[in-house]
C-alpha cells in the first residue's frame, strides 16, 4: 500500500516569528513542530519555569528535539506551535486573544492529564475542517458521518456533526454536551460502532 498525503498545510516564517515572539514575552515555555511528514521533530523554548510537563514531553521525544534559538529566524513551514501551560482556563484565554488569526486550540495533556496544551495552527486548521474536507472531496454526505471525542481539541468537530459522542473518561465540560459511550480504555469505538451503527437505517 502506497502512503499518500491528501492534505497539508503550516504556519509561515511570519506567523512563527510573531507567535515566537509573543509567547516568549509572556514567558510561555512552547515547542515549534516541524512540517508534516517530519511533525514529530521540534525546536523548544525552555522559560526556565518550574514545568513538569513540559519537560516531559521533551524527554519522551528527546531524540526528535532541540532547543530552539531565538531570534533565529524560521525560514520554513511548520505543522503547529504548542505551549505547555498549567491549568490555569482564564490565562489560557486571555493568551488566545492574541492569536486572532491564527486557529488556537486547547487540549488536555495527555501525560499529567492536567496541563493545558495551546495548540496554534493556521486558520483553516482544525479536525473540523479536516472532515469537512473529506466529505466534501470524497463525495460523502455529512449526514452520514459520526464523530468521537475525548478533549477540548475535538470541540469543533464535535460541534459540527449532528451524530457526535465523547467517551465517558473525557472531561465533564463535553460529556455534558454530547452522548456518551465507554472510556477510551474500556473499547469506547467498539461500543460506539456496537450501539450506534444502525442510525443511519
Amino acid at each position: 500500500n502506497k502512503t499518500e498525503i491528501l492534505y497539508t498545510t503550516g504556519l509561515t516564517s511570519n506567523e512563527v516569528q510573531s507567535v515566537v515572539n509573543e509567547l516568549i514575552s509572556h514567558n510561555v515555555d512552547f515547542m515549534v513542530h516541524e512540517a508534516i511528514p517530519a511533525n514529530h521533530r521540534f525546536l523548544y523554548h525552555d522559560s526556565g519555569k518550574n514545568n513538569p510537563d513540559f519537560h516531559r514531553r521533551i524527554e519522551v521525544y528527546r531524540q526528535f528535539c532541540q532547543p530552539f534559538i531565538p531570534g533565529v529566524i524560521y525560514d520554513e513551514s511548520v505543522t503547529q506551535i504548542l505551549a505547555v501551560l498549567p491549568h490555569d482556563v482564564v490565562w489560557f484565554e486571555n493568551l488566545k486573544k492574541r492569536f486572532p488569526a491564527l486557529k488556537v486550540i486547547r487540549a488536555t495533556s495527555p501525560l499529567d492529564g492536567h496541563s493545558i496544551w495551546m495548540e496554534i495552527f493556521r486558520r483553516d486548521v482544525s479536525k473540523a475542517y479536516g472532515v469537512n474536507w473529506l466529505c466534501t472531496n470524497l463525495n460523502i454526505d455529512k449526514e452520514n458521518v459520526i464523530t468521537l471525542g475525548n478533549d477540548f481539541n475535538d470541540l469543533d468537530m464535535l460541534c459540527s456533526f449532528k451524530n457526535s459522542f465523547v467517551v465517558e473518561n473525557s472531561p465533564e465540560e463535553l460529556r455534558k454536551q454530547f452522548k456518551t459511550v465507554k472510556s477510551n480504555d474500556n473499547s469506547g469505538f467498539t461500543d460506539l460502532v456496537e450501539r450506534y451503527v444502525g442510525i443511519f437505517g
